[in-house]
């Protein structure tokens, strides 16, 4: 009886130690997180179990049309231009602000040649203010957003 008992003992051992899975702990990343929420489902289900799984495993990634949802301000002040995010409506936190500057008033451009300077500005977890050093930035009169990046908000 007790070599039994020490045979089930280690048979449960190792089923636990092998047979743990995804059904058990849940998913450990985005993709497992997918993979499991589409078993059985029409593709059409597909952007909703991404919208889960970026809830629960944030990453960063391109924000198309997100610029409706934030209120950015900027300026220049010696070799810096400071970038401000004023209110951010939207469900992700930026991380980076992909920008164009002219030195043309706004209403005097009449191409993207007239962007002479390009540069990202990074906003570390729960900051809204950033900058980037750059020769002669008082010159700067127009400034336009190129891309934005972001991770979903927890």
């Amino acid at each position: 009886m007790r070599k039994v008992r020490q045979l089930l003992n280690s048979v449960l051992l190792v089923s636990f130690s092998f047979g743990a899975n995804a059904d058990w702990f849940g998913p450990d990343n985005y993709e497992e997180c997918v993979l499991e929420k589409m078993k059985g489902q029409p593709k059409e289900m597909m952007w909703t179990a991404q919208t889960a799984c970026e809830k629960k495993f944030s990453f960063e990634k391109e924000l198309y049309d997100y610029s409706d949802d934030l209120e950015i301000n900027w300026v220049t002040s010696g070799s810096n231009i400071y970038l401000v995010i004023e209110e951010n409506t939207g469900e992700y936190t930026v991380t980076r602000y992909k920008a164009k500057f002219s030195t043309k008033k706004c209403s005097e451009l009449t191409s993207a040649a007239d962007y002479s300077l390009t540069e990202v500005f990074r906003f570390p977890e729960g900051e809204h203010r950033s900058y980037v050093s750059t020769p002669d930035s008082e010159n700067y009169k127009c400034m336009r957003t190129e891309t934005i990046w972001g991770r979903y908000r927890n």
